[in-house]
């Protein structure tokens, strides 16, 4: 099975092909192909056929910097121009993101689409994409709020927090609220199912049916060794929620928050005794 997938280089994209190594992987990666050129993707796929587009390529969404207007115009025509082309592959997978919401209230399972309108430019762009393809048979919309592993970046809560334990340091958290998180083993899982035409649904939040907040994911890293450090919380209140609908068919085996978070710290707690040597 062909699937060509973009943004290659990336956290999400690079894990995907470690961990379904079973499919022929063709790699685009922005330093060779602009997705934002039309003509650039029309000739990516010139006498090609592509089983599943996995489309990762992204612009703006960090949290530690604003996005401009750039990378509205950046995500929607990325996302034009391979729709343009979908004559040339079977379905197309599409990050989606909790952001399609409005991140300045609660998204949580009340939270629908068709009623929301960001007003940040990420969030528009995923929101209008979303929107556009409800429809699109060929189009499978994967909404992330947080995904993680060993490997994600350190300034990351999940693993930021997991370096603090190690190290015997107070965990941080710098306020608290209900946010989802989600396993990159399940998310593989997730994508391997649409690949193989398991999943009908064209929209699949990715999170657990249980919800947790940042300070209930603290206290079980916690809880990995047999001793405890601190979990200083900077802000008193409440934060706004950041959480899904649950809607992962039951035929999907996931192996769960906790158990991605032992995974992580184990495999790090490893990572981190190397360096020593």
């Amino acid at each position: 099975m062909n699937i060509l997938v973009t943004g290659a280089k990336g956290y999400i994209a690079r894990n995907l092909i470690r961990l379904l190594p079973q499919y022929n992987f063709t790699k685009v990666d922005h330093e060779y192909v602009d997705l934002s050129d039309s003509k650039s993707v029309n000739n990516l796929f010139i006498n090609k056929y592509f089983d599943v587009v996995i489309h990762t390529a992204v612009s703006g969404g960090k949290r530690t910097q604003k996005d401009d207007s750039s990378c509205l115009f950046e995500n929607l025509l990325m996302h034009n121009n391979l729709m343009r082309n979908k004559n040339h592959f079977g379905k197309i997978i599409h990050f989606g993101s909790g952001a399609e919401f409005d991140r300045s209230t609660n998204i949580d399972n009340n939270s629908i689409l068709e009623e929301s309108l960001p007003n940040d430019p990420y969030g528009l762009s995923k929101n209008i994409i979303a929107k556009t393809t409800l429809n699109e048979s060929k189009f499978f919309n994967v909404r992330i709020y947080n995904v993680f592993n060993y490997d994600e970046l350190e300034t990351r809560m999940i693993k930021s927090n997991i370096l603090k334990y190690i190290n015997k340091e107070p965990m941080k958290i710098h306020q608290n609220k209900v946010m989802d998180f989600f396993f990159m083993d399940d998310l593989s899982k997730i994508i391997e199912f649409i690949i193989e035409d398991k999943i009908k649904e064209n929209s699949i939040n990715c999170c657990y049916e249980n919800h947790q907040t940042l300070f209930d994911i603290a206290q079980y890293i916690n809880s990995l060794s047999d001793y405890n450090v601190s979990i200083d919380v900077e802000t008193e209140s409440i934060g706004t929620s950041y959480y899904g609908h649950y809607n992962i068919p039951e035929n999907i085996k996931l192996k769960g928050l906790l158990f991605g978070i032992k995974d992580s710290y184990e495999k790090i707690l490893e990572e981190c005794k190397w360096r020593t040597y």
